[in-house]
């Protein structure tokens, strides 16, 4: 919000509903945008047309803690002796924002006050910051082809929007929310606010603070490496630590899991954040690191011999009897296969066993019924870890 980022204010009403975003819109002063039939989610990018002075009520809803005050010309009535003939009392309000309005408007007011925040997208000292370091609330905005510049923003002591555009419509030349309205607004809170007291924002009651971590919005635990504070309506914040942070063994260059065979020299643990599945695709896309998900690659001179082997009949041994011992190593739960040289996606099963073998029998190939040729021996695993393994004999059959 802070940033302007286009991509959440669409996320935002998909998740509330058009219809939903309007009704808030008119609880706290537009308005406009009657036909909701004709609006879609770039309404919040400013597909719908809204007046200055609407606008300018809605954040000044958010100054008055969520409680809309409909604006008011005239204040009172005096006569040419300066008596006051009528005075109009300023109404208390309606709250706009439901039961935790308060804490909402405080919350909404905290991120567009937040000079830091900001700076990921307008970089320090623009012109959003007041000179005199006073708190703001604000927030600027450009629409299609230039041709509205807006800038809507508060303090504890008053509410200003500007709108900057040509009468007819027509684009501007490139001035966009930034460097057009936003200079304006500037100025002018310059101007006002000159000679009194810098006033910050009070939290009101129901407004708790937690240090969370900024990737995952959990509770910042020791896998978050930048816990950062914010503040939460009362009983909304996060109860729970970094679950999804998670820890891993790589090794190699550490995009592929530490596999039992892998030097220990290469194991290392990792932490890697854990995205939720729709936007694990995105977050490749960018470079943002994932925990892999594949072991990594056993050595070629010596491919998982101390886990899978199978050492009788030897690779490339000739065989004469009709009832063959297999024997070999097994470190868990596995399956012996055969299949023809020539037909090698045939597997046929030959054996299986929970328990992981030794230097043993794994199974008992008979192979009376069978043509003379090449066959192949395959022995699959799953060591403890989860790692799927297997190795492979080729035999000559001769009759």
């Amino acid at each position: 919000l802070a940033n302007s980022l286009n991509i959440p204010a669409v996320r935002a009403v998909e998740f509330v509903g058009v219809e939903a975003f309007v009704e808030q819109a008119h609880a706290m002063g537009i308005t406009t945008l009657n036909d909701t039939a004709a609006y879609g989610p770039a309404l919040v990018l400013g597909a719908g047309e809204v007046r200055l002075l609407d606008l300018t009520n809605v954040y000044n809803t958010l100054r008055n803690a969520g409680f809309r005050r409909d604006p008011t010309p005239i204040l009172r009535v005096t006569n040419s002796r300066g008596e006051v003939l009528e005075n109009i009392s300023e109404a208390p309000g309606r709250q706009a924002l439901g039961e935790h309005g308060e804490q909402i408007a405080y919350l909404l007011t905290d991120i567009l006050s937040d000079n830091v925040a900001r700076e990921y997208m307008f970089g320090p000292g623009n012109v959003m910051e007041l000179p005199d370091g006073r708190p703001a609330a604000v927030k600027t905005g450009t629409s299609n082809d230039w041709r509205d510049s807006w800038a809507m923003g508060y303090t504890r002591d008053i509410t200003i929007g500007v709108w900057v555009g040509n009468s007819d419509g027509a684009p501007m030349q490139e001035v966009a929310g930034v460097n057009g309205a936003g200079t304006i607004w500037r100025d002018l809170m310059d101007d006002y606010h000159a000679g009194r007291p810098i006033l910050p924002f009070p939290p009101p009651n129901g407004i708790a603070t937690a240090t969370i971590c900024p990737i995952t919005g959990a509770l910042a635990g020791d896998a978050c490496p930048n816990g950062i504070e914010e503040r939460f309506v009362a009983g909304t914040e996060p109860k729970t630590s970094d679950v999804f942070f998670k820890t891993v063994k790589v090794a190699g260059d550490g995009s592929c899991l530490a596999a039992p065979y892998s030097p220990s020299s290469e194991v290392r643990e990792q932490r890697f954040p854990v995205y939720p599945a729709e936007f694990q695709e995105w977050a490749a896309s960018t470079g943002m690191p994932q925990a892999p998900s594949k072991y990594c690659a056993a050595p070629e001179n010596k491919p998982n011999a101390t886990l899978a082997q199978i050492t009788m009949p030897a690779d490339g041994a000739t065989i004469t009897d009709t009832q063959v011992l297999v024997r070999g190593t097994a470190r868990g739960g596995y399956t012996l296969e055969w299949a023809a040289a020539n037909a090698p996606d045939r597997w046929q099963p030959l054996g299986e066993g929970i328990f992981g073998v030794v230097d043993g029998i794994l199974g008992v190939w008979p192979t009376g019924g069978l043509a003379p040729g090449d066959y192949l021996l395959r022995l699959r695993i799953i060591t403890p870890e989860g790692l799927p393994l297997e190795a492979k004999s080729t035999v000559h059959l001769r009759r």
